[in-house]
């Protein structure tokens, strides 16, 4: 199921589809940094990170919050 959050509103645990793969988001470091996990333990990127403004590279690159 598909919802809309702005980035702004994404926090720790949620479920983000990037890229064509779906994410758990695992920190956030305020505006600097945001990690996430792949949540298919077969992927070759089972890690991924925005670094220095992760928000706006995020709206940039395009992404969409899946609730749980």
């Amino acid at each position: 199921m598909t919802d809309t959050k702005t980035v702004d509103e994404l926090k720790v645990g949620d479920l983000i589809s990037l890229e064509g793969e779906l994410w758990v988001i695992t920190e956030i470091d305020g505006d600097f940094a945001i990690n996430m996990r792949n949540t298919d333990p077969n992927a070759l990127r089972s890690e991924n990170a925005l670094f220095g403004n992760w928000k706006k590279q995020l709206a940039k690159i395009g992404y969409s919050f899946t609730s749980k």
